[in-house]
């Protein structure tokens, strides 16, 4: 069983960037709910098909220049 998954995206330009970042932000909360902000990070809490709790969260760790966009997904234990 996987218990973490962690996907990095980046892009030389910090304006791709933000648009990949808006977009999946919109992507996951038309799918699971709105997402709260926790320390720069955006943070869904959501249920897979067997209601089982999981977090995903979405941040930007690039700099003015780039981007380097951060998902991250875990089950609490």
């Amino acid at each position: 069983t996987i218990s973490e998954i962690e996907v990095l995206i980046t892009s030389q330009s910090q304006d791709e960037g933000d648009k990949i970042l808006s977009d999946l932000k919109n992507y996951y909360t038309a799918k699971y709910t709105s997402p709260i902000m926790d320390k720069g990070f955006f943070v869904f809490n959501c249920f897979d098909r067997k209601k089982k709790n999981f977090i995903l969260t979405l941040t930007d760790n690039g700099g003015n220049s780039n981007s380097v966009i951060e998902m991250l997904i875990y089950r609490e234990k």
